[in-house]
């Protein structure tokens, strides 16, 4: 059996009244479902310690670490062929945390597709787009077609717990899997059902 493409869910807020978890475990669900052909798993970037004021000697190009918490990052990453980066819009913008999470790493993102799933009560389109320009831009991921999907979670979410069924939950799913639709594509695997 041919070995499947690995994609990171990447969960991008580490605020502890959080709703990316429940989001990203939505997503997860559906993608397994949809997309046989990819694999699937859910990364937590409060789950790996990496300090805002980071104590690594080198800069991420050289992929020289020292810390225990950039080296476990880096393999950690290393392994994916593919990232969905899922973020809640804060202040107008994605949260400090993945920019930070992101920045500690060079050589690891180069060239691995990359898709966004931004998520809030109004959309989130801002921080995806925000968080796109970085990802293609400077840390040269390729941005999937199309890069990014907005979730409303007031609609799918109700006093943190799961409610994702409904006309709602089925349209944000819908553009979720256009982006995993661009990921599959950009991997080689144009398998959906």
């Amino acid at each position: 059996m041919a070995v499947r493409p690995l994609v990171y869910i990447i969960i991008s807020s580490t605020r502890v009244n959080r709703v990316g978890p429940a989001v990203a475990k939505w997503i997860h669900t559906k993608a397994e479902a949809t997309f046989p052909s990819l694999e699937f798993k859910i990364i937590d970037i409060m789950d790996y310690d990496l300090p805002l004021h980071s104590l690594e000697p080198h800069i991420p190009m050289t992929g020289i670490y020292k810390q225990p918490g950039t080296l476990e990052w880096s393999s950690t990453i290393v392994q994916a062929s593919a990232f969905l980066f899922v973020t809640p819009i804060y202040n107008g913008s994605f949260p400090a945390a993945i920019k930070n999470a992101v920045d500690y790493l060079k050589k690891e993102w180069l060239d691995k597709p990359a898709g966004i799933v931004s998520y809030s009560n109004r959309g989130g389109d801002r921080a995806a787009v925000q968080l796109a320009s970085i990802l293609g831009g400077s840390l040269r991921m390729r941005l999937v077609d199309p890069p990014y999907a907005c979730v409303k979670t007031l609609s799918i979410l109700e006093d943190g717990a799961s409610k994702m069924d409904g006309p709602d939950a089925e349209e944000s799913w819908a553009s979720v899997k256009q982006v995993f639709a661009g990921m599959a594509k950009e991997l080689g695997r144009v398998v959906a059902r």
